[in-house]
């Protein structure tokens, strides 16, 4: 037992199974998971997720800097909680943002705040919208078919080496002369 834990070809392809049973079992799970939406979406909304797109919108579509953007939008939560409110109330992130003299009409605000379309709006590489995390997941797969290339061309080049140098050591145990090892393959 202590030579297949101290074997790094064991260890290896111990550490890969795990792997694939680990990747299996995902899989499955993912297959059966059943998503409630609808709480999804509630629980965007009580966190604020989406707030920092409002200040992005006001940097970008005001040339505001973002601290002070940042400041708009932090009194805009500060209000809603305090009132026990969510950006969904979008007549009074309306309100508060004339407070701070920054008109928006509510379709606009609905937009902004909206976590589907702040998804999709994620389009920079390694983001979290749609096509960046397809893009990663199809880059990821052919990372794993590569290294499991790899790992199956290092798996066979130690076995070899394996076995030609048991077959090396049991002609030394036999008393045989050591054999010209420029006529091993390494």
């Amino acid at each position: 037992m202590e030579a297949a834990i101290a074997d790094p070809l064991a260890c290896e392809l111990a550490r890969e199974r795990i792997a694939e049973a680990c990747l299996r079992a995902v899989t499955e799970m993912v297959k059966t998971v059943t998503l409630n939406l609808e709480h999804m979406r509630k629980l965007v909304s009580m966190n604020f997720a989406t707030a920092t797109e409002l200040a992005n919108y006001l940097v970008r579509e005001r040339g505001l800097p973002f601290r002070t953007c940042h400041e708009i939008v932090g009194a805009i939560v500060g209000t809603l909680v305090a009132e026990g409110k969510t950006l969904d109330d979008h007549k009074r992130v309306q309100e508060i943002l004339a407070e701070h003299e920054q008109e928006l009409d509510i379709p606009t605000i609905a937009d902004i705040v909206d976590p589907l379309a702040c998804l999709q709006k994620q389009v920079s590489l390694g983001s979290t919208g749609p096509e960046s995390v397809l893009s990663m997941e199809r880059a990821l797969a052919e990372g794993l078919k590569t290294s499991r290339l790899e790992v199956a061309a290092a798996k066979d080049h130690l076995e070899h080496a394996y076995a030609e140098t048991m077959a090396v050591v049991e002609k030394v145990l036999a008393g045989e002369p050591l054999p010209d090892l420029g006529e091993m393959r390494v």
